[in-house]
């Protein structure tokens, strides 16, 4: 089979697509209807008020902010994820600080955003806040990730380039390298919609006069529920665009994923 036929859909993998596109359907025509009747007298909005607001806004309102925050977004991303990518090496070097390292993951994962995030406001103030807490809650998915995927290295492999002498260093880019990266892809597809919040929790803090979280908390002070969905919708938007970036570029750089995998 040619790469280029592996690449078109078969009719298996277009009906997996089916069932999750009429649950999205159902619930949006199902949530318009309960908006419409049932919860008529809440703030919630219809599509026809969030999308009169849209135009209302204007285009460069929504564009502007979001490309702030993605920024934000991206620079903690990038940051946390390769802190957790080193760490993640220097463990499967020396696997004696594997316990330690692991316990500092949990102790940065289970801090309390609340209650951390105006300390870091007050540490690093303005912009850094919100790409600090992004690359936090980037973390340790990326580093769990990675090492428990550098750990599915066949134990022959390693055993070979133990027996002939190879270091660490050679047993982590040849063996333990390539058997991590399905999960590291997948760590790093995980990071995404965590990466994008973390930003937008920095900008809701305070001490920033722009992105996605300071017109969201605008809005709510202000009590504009229909702008509040469209950034709610937006941040939805650019999450699955995002992650759908980072699964394409996993598909391409570890393509004996898809040609080991079982068909349905």
């Amino acid at each position: 089979m040619t790469r280029a036929a592996s690449l078109v859909a078969t009719p298996a993998q277009s009906r997996r697509w089916v069932a999750p596109t009429v649950v999205i359907v159902a619930v949006f025509f199902g949530g318009w209807l309960l908006i419409a009747t049932v919860f008529a007298d809440t703030a919630l909005s219809t599509p026809p008020e969030m999308i009169a607001k849209a135009i209302d806004d204007g285009f460069a309102f929504y564009a502007n902010n979001a490309g702030i925050t993605v920024l934000r977004a991206v620079q903690g991303y990038a940051i946390g994820n390769v802190i957790a990518l080193v760490l993640a090496a220097f463990v499967l070097m020396i696997p004696r600080f594997e316990d330690v390292t692991t316990q500092l993951a949990v102790v940065v994962q289970c801090l309390p955003i609340t209650a951390v995030g105006p300390l870091i406001v007050a540490i690093f103030g303005g912009q850094a806040t919100a790409i600090v807490l992004a690359s936090m809650l980037v973390f340790f998915a990326t580093l769990i990730g990675s090492v428990a995927g550098a750990k599915t290295a066949s134990r022959s492999s390693v055993d070979l380039v133990r027996a002939y002498r190879g270091t660490r260093l050679q047993l982590l880019v040849k063996v333990r390298l390539p058997s991590a990266l399905p999960a590291i892809f997948g760590a790093l597809k995980i990071a995404v919609p965590a990466a994008l919040l973390g930003a937008i929790l920095g900008e809701y803090l305070g001490g920033i006069d722009s992105g996605l979280g300071v017109a969201l908390n605008a809005a709510q002070r202000a009590m504009e529920s229909a702008r509040v969905w469209n950034i709610a919708v937006l941040t939805g938007v650019i999450t699955f665009a995002w992650y759908g970036l980072i699964a394409l570029i996993g598909r391409i750089a570890v393509p004996w994923t898809r040609a080991t995998r079982s068909p349905r």
